[in-house]
């Protein structure tokens, strides 16, 4: 299931930086609260994809916090 890949990430990322431990909770809360089943299920599809690598589980959460969570205007 991957609330629980979100859920062995996160302590194995405190060991190795902060940041990296925040992305973690970020997937796990957008699984749990998303705004609705289907991007529930692509949240899920997506981090499926990634497998058991931390590193681009890592990635990915920086991902949604750079495009999804803090946009920036783009002159």
């Amino acid at each position: 299931m991957p609330y629980n890949v979100c859920l062995d990430f996160e302590p194995d990322a405190k060991t190795d930086d902060n940041l990296k431990a925040m992305r973690a909770r970020l997937l796990g809360y957008l699984i749990l609260h998303a705004p609705s089943l289907n991007s529930r299920r692509e949240v899920v599809d997506l981090i499926r994809s990634c497998g058991l690598n931390y590193a681009t589980l890592s990635e990915l959460g920086r991902s949604f916090i750079y495009y999804f969570i803090r946009p920036r205007e783009f002159v």
